[in-house]
């Protein structure tokens, strides 16, 4: 039997485990946008999920170019798959994609567009650049930075970003789907105003291909199955538990 010190000794060790155990927990953000440092030819991602989500679970995340933690999200609009920054979340992506260094083939793109006046600072800086979703802590999903007129088929998640009122906006598509902003599959969404507008001279000249090939790339059995993973209910309770979460957009953010 034990001794009434040895009970009291025993009580005080297991109620400061579970005081550590709760410190710790508590210490794990509940969720976090990582960008990557590397970019998409650095970790070998290629256009295929198996191998791209294979190397972005294992990817280093102890030194990320820039981190999106709830703090930093001013509304997350769920039925949109679109994150908008606060302003002073915006201010430091912005001085950070500084520190991007694309390939040599991908700045003269990038140039290129520039002087098209295509996209903006953040588009631009952060294209091709990795990122990784964590939900408490555990890996949910990952894919890349990519914009709308890409010709890379991607068959993992993308993220299209651009700033609007000095605010950082996110559009998470499930796969990329060339020519749009964000995915139009999305019940809140609709084809017409998904598509972006650089390329609508193009598609006014032959409206049936723009529209017969979004439509398909939008409903294959990868955007379908990543769609699933990117609205999973696990990502959702975390952002409806912050009091991030916005369920009835009345009009595109």
């Amino acid at each position: 039997m034990l001794k009434r010190w040895q009970f009291i000794f025993l009580l005080a060790v297991t109620y400061m485990a579970v005081q550590n155990a709760a410190q710790t927990q508590g210490s794990i953000p509940r969720f976090q946008l990582l960008i990557l440092r590397e970019n998409w030819f650095d970790l070998g991602l290629g256009y295929d999920p198996e191998p791209a989500l294979e190397r972005l679970s294992a990817a280093d995340y102890s030194n990320p170019l820039f981190t999106v933690t709830l703090d930093d999200i001013d509304g997350y609009v769920w039925d949109w798959q679109t994150i908008t920054l606060t302003p002073d979340a915006t201010r430091k992506l912005v001085q950070t994609v500084d520190e991007v260094e694309h390939p040599e083939g991908a700045q003269r793109l990038l140039d290129l567009e520039a002087s098209m006046g295509w996209g903006d600072l953040l588009s631009r800086g952060l294209y091709i650049q990795p990122f990784v979703v964590l939900a408490d802590g555990e890996f949910a999903y990952g894919g890349i930075f990519l914009d709308a007129i890409s010709q890379m088929a991607i068959n993992f998640p993308v993220i299209r970003i651009s700033v609007n009122d000095e605010q950082a906006v996110m559009n998470i598509l499930p796969i990329h789907i060339p020519f749009v902003d964000y995915d139009p599959i999305l019940r809140a969404a609709s084809l017409d105003d998904a598509f972006t507008p650089i390329i609508e001279g193009d598609r006014q000249s032959a409206p049936d291909f723009f529209d017969e090939a979004v439509s398909g790339w939008s409903s294959s059995e990868m955007a379908v199955h990543f769609r699933t993973v990117i609205m999973s209910d696990n990502v959702r309770s975390v952002i409806e538990e912050s009091g991030k979460l916005d369920e009835t957009p009345a009009q595109m953010p």
